[in-house]
């Protein structure tokens, strides 16, 4: 999923060039990003680009050259606009652009993490850690939506509600180990008590809390002795017809 975002950014990247035309600096665009009818792919946010209104200094064969918006000459500098067009690359920000694509669909529907991972795509491929900031968004909008949900039910009004969310990271297993370790990284948490109090903790928070529990549980339980437990328990038949 993510690689088809990633190969139409780094080709918008190679598209979008940046150069100067008589001295002044300008955006020569390919003609496919100039189309607002296409149905899929990168879209650039024009209006943070050049100068309004889209009124081309030279149309070309292929492409057509603006003149550069105040703001973004600002941003970029003299550097980007040399007197040779060259691509601009990484300067093509999550701000300038974004994606329009048809959701993938298969057996069972809309693929549900491109359809939650859509609205930050830019972000991510943009991201010197995508998989992680995508992981990270995810988080995010699932504590968002299950906070909301607790909200919204009676259910829960009579009980003590604990809601901790976060993210488990994997890492590879040392030499001699047939696992891998995991992490836990804590995003936020929700409390809500019969009494009527209720908590939201921030990540900082959170954390925070987490830190000044004791070490010890007195009502931990032993995995592996709970499963051999129940091994050895007498076996229960339930009868069938």
């Amino acid at each position: 999923m993510l690689r088809w975002y990633e190969d139409e950014y780094a080709h918008a990247c190679r598209q979008v060039q940046c150069g100067r035309l008589n001295g002044e600096p300008v955006f020569q665009i390919d003609n496919q990003y100039l189309d607002e009818g296409r149905s899929e792919g990168v879209f650039l946010r024009l209006d943070r680009m050049v100068e309004t209104p889209l009124q081309p200094l030279t149309v070309l064969s292929t492409s057509k050259v603006f003149r550069a918006g105040a703001a973004i000459r600002e941003r970029l500098g003299d550097a980007c606009f040399r007197e040779t067009a060259a691509p601009i690359g990484a300067a093509l920000s999550p701000d300038l652009f974004h994606f329009r694509r048809a959701l993938a669909e298969g057996a069972e529907g809309h693929d549900l993490l491109e359809a939650a991972l859509a609205p930050v795509m830019p972000a991510l491929v943009t991201s010197p850690h995508p998989a992680l900031d995508a992981a990270r968004y995810v988080t995010q909008a699932e504590f968002d939506r299950t906070y909301r949900s607790i909200l919204r039910e009676p259910a829960f009004a009579t009980k003590n509600v604990l809601f901790v969310s976060g993210l488990n990271i994997d890492v590879s297993p040392r030499e001699g180990f047939p696992f891998p370790f995991t992490k836990f990284v804590p995003w936020a948490a929700y409390a809500r008590l019969r009494d009527g109090r209720t908590f939201l903790l921030e990540q900082q928070q959170l954390a925070e809390t987490l830190r000044r529990m004791p070490g010890e549980n007195p009502d931990c339980l032993s995995f592996d002795g709970t499963i051999e437990q129940m091994t050895t328990a007498p076996e229960i038949r339930i009868p069938i017809g």
